[in-house]
């Protein structure tokens, strides 16, 4: 089974998700803090890999609860976008998501995986870490990075 230990937050979304998101909260609309592009990227690296996802961003919280507008909007773009399935990290009572992420890979059967996020654990996942930003979120030359990583070989065009 191929992984992709996901971070929300700076790779679904930027600072200027934020700024929509805002400036819709001032004016009595609520939007979801995702980028439809990000997601479009993220199901390219799924369907090019066929890699389950795993969240390990705090947004667990929200996917827990059936009824919350973050979880019922996420949803409705991975079912879009073909993201068929996911899971969420064990929650570590001290926050550490590097444990998390170790505990899900001892109770797992992974063969290849990688981890997105905006804080670099390259120290605990080395050569299966892709590091993204929260000004540009997953970008085209992360998801080449990530499809590579998950299928040891180098695709040649992203479309």
């Amino acid at each position: 089974m191929r992984v992709i230990f996901l971070e929300v937050d700076g790779t679904l979304n930027t600072l200027e998700t934020y700024k929509r998101v805002k400036e819709a909260y001032q004016d009595n609309r609520r939007i979801v803090d995702i980028d439809e592009d990000k997601v479009d990227r993220l199901s390219q690296i799924v369907h090019d890999t066929d890699a389950l996802v795993v969240i390990t961003s705090s947004w667990r919280g929200h996917l827990l609860d059936q009824n919350d507008f973050k979880k019922i909007e996420l949803e409705k773009l991975f079912i879009k976008y073909g993201i068929d399935y996911y899971e969420l990290t064990p929650f570590d009572k001290d926050k550490k998501k590097v444990k998390e992420i170790k505990e899900y890979l001892n109770n797992h059967e992974v063969d290849e995986y990688i981890v997105i996020d905006t804080k670099d654990m390259s120290k605990d996942f080395d050569n299966h870490m892709i590091t993204t930003n929260i000004i540009n979120g997953l970008s085209y030359q992360e998801v080449f990075m990530a499809i590579s990583k998950l299928t040891n070989k180098v695709k040649r065009k992203l479309c």
